[in-house]
C-alpha cells in the first residue's frame, strides 16, 4: 500500500469515529473524504460525494449557507464555529471547520468540516429562557424565607443571652469554675451563632434589595476610633500592636451604621489573619477627590487565586499551609456584604498583597463630594 493509501485509509478511519458528519473539503467547498455517518444518514455513497459541493449535499442549496463559516476559516487561518438553524434541513446546526496541514495535488488547502445536529440541546437552552422568569421568583423566594427564619432565630438567640448574663451576674459565686467555664464556652458559641444570623440576614437584604442607606455627613475619623476601640480586646488578646496615623477630623457623607459595619469587619478580619505578635497599621491618604483608607497587616497575606475570590459570597479562604496560630473560622459572608455595602454607597474597596506571608492592605475609598 503507498503512503497516500495509507494515509487516505488512517483519515477514513479517524473521520469514521466521529458520531455527527465529518468531512474534509477544500478551499472551494468540495468535498474530498466523508465518514460513515454523512453516508449512512443520507444514503449516498463515496463516489457520489466526492468532488461535489459540500451545501450541495448537506443543505441542499445551489450556494454555500450564508453561515458557513469556511471563508472566515481561511482568512483567519483557526477554527470558526458557528451554530444556526437549518431552514432545509429544519435542524439547529453547530458547524465548525477546522484547517489542516494536508494540501490537495494541485496545491488547495483542506479543512476538517464537523457538522452537528444541535437542535435538542438548543430546545433545552429554550425551555431554561423560558422559565427564567420562574426561577428568578424561586431564588427571591427563597431568599425572602431565609430571611425571615434568620431573623426568628435572634429572639431565642437573644434570650440565651440574656439567662447566660444574668447567670453569671446573679450566680456566679454559688458556681463552680467548671460549671461558670461551660457557660463561658456556651457564650462564645451564642456569640458565634448570633454573628452568623446577622451575617445572613444581611446577605438576604443585599440580594433582596431591602438595604437602605441613611447618608449624612459623618466623621470618619471618631468611627475608625470607634472601631479600634471595639475590636481593641481582640488584638491585645493575640499580642497584636494597632498603630494609626490619621486626621483629627474628616467629614464625609455616608451612612455610619453601615461604614462602621464595614471597617469593623476589615479591622477584625486582619487581627483573625494575623499570627501573635504581628500588627496592623491604618491611616488615610487624600487627595481633592478621594480620601484612602488603608488598613495593613502583617498576617498571612493573600495569593493572586485568594484575591479574585476574597469579595465572593462564601468567599472564604481555606488556609491549611498556614500558622496553626491562625483561626479559619467564619462564613465568608463578612468581606461580601462589605463589598456590596460599599458598593451600594459608589464608593470602592479593594485588596493588595505580594502573596503568602506578605500580608494585606485593604483601601477603602470614599470620595470628597
Amino acid at each position: 500500500m503507498t503512503n497516500n493509501l495509507k494515509s487516505e485509509s488512517l483519515l477514513n478511519s479517524l473521520l469514521d469515529a466521529f458520531p455527527f458528519y465529518a468531512f474534509v473539503l477544500d478551499e472551494n467547498h468540495r468535498i474530498i473524504f466523508a465518514n460513515s455517518k454523512l453516508l449512512n444518514d443520507l444514503n449516498v455513497v463515496e463516489e457520489q460525494v466526492r468532488g461535489s459541493y459540500c451545501h450541495n449535499i448537506i443543505h441542499k442549496t445551489v450556494l454555500p449557507v450564508d453561515e458557513c463559516p469556511l471563508e472566515e476559516t481561511i482568512t483567519s487561518g483557526g477554527p470558526v464555529e458557528r451554530k444556526f438553524f437549518d431552514k432545509n434541513l429544519n435542524k439547529w446546526i453547530l458547524s465548525t471547520i477546522f484547517p489542516i496541514m494536508r494540501k490537495t495535488e494541485d496545491g488547495k488547502k483542506l479543512f476538517l468540516h464537523l457538522i452537528q445536529d444541535v437542535t435538542h440541546i438548543n430546545a433545552t437552552d429554550k425551555v431554561l429562557l423560558d422559565n427564567k422568569g420562574n426561577l428568578r421568583e424561586l431564588t427571591s423566594a427563597s431568599r425572602e424565607i431565609i430571611l425571615r427564619v434568620s431573623h426568628e432565630l435572634q429572639t431565642p438567640i437573644a434570650s440565651m443571652n440574656l439567662a447566660l448574663q444574668m447567670l453569671l451576674e446573679n450566680y456566679k459565686e454559688q458556681l463552680s469554675n467548671n460549671v461558670i467555664d461551660l457557660i463561658e464556652i456556651i457564650q462564645r458559641g451564642e456569640r458565634r451563632l448570633r454573628s452568623l444570623i446577622d451575617n445572613v440576614i444581611d446577605a438576604s437584604k443585599v440580594e433582596l434589595g431591602k438595604i437602605k442607606l441613611y447618608v449624612q455627613k459623618e466623621n470618619l475619623i471618631e468611627i475608625i476610633n470607634d472601631c479600634i476601640d471595639v475590636i481593641y480586646f481582640m488584638a491585645d488578646k493575640r499580642q497584636i500592636s494597632i498603630s494609626k496615623d490619621l486626621p483629627e477630623s474628616l467629614h464625609l457623607n455616608f451612612d455610619k451604621l453601615r461604614i462602621e459595619q464595614v471597617i469593623l469587619n476589615l479591622l477584625s478580619n486582619a487581627i483573625k489573619y494575623t499570627p501573635s505578635s504581628g500588627n496592623i497599621y491604618i491611616n488615610i491618604i487624600e487627595s481633592e477627590q478621594f480620601a484612602d483608607l488603608f488598613i495593613k497587616d502583617t498576617g498571612i497575606g493573600l495569593t493572586e487565586e485568594e484575591q479574585g475570590k476574597i469579595f465572593k459570597k462564601f468567599g472564604k479562604i481555606e488556609r491549611e499551609d498556614c500558622n496553626s496560630d491562625i483561626r479559619n473560622d467564619g462564613t465568608g459572608l463578612g468581606l461580601y456584604i462589605s463589598n456590596e455595602l460599599v458598593k451600594l454607597h459608589d464608593f470602592s474597596l479593594r485588596v493588595d498583597s505580594e502573596g503568602r506571608n506578605k500580608g494585606s492592605t485593604f483601601i477603602l475609598r470614599i470620595p470628597k463630594n
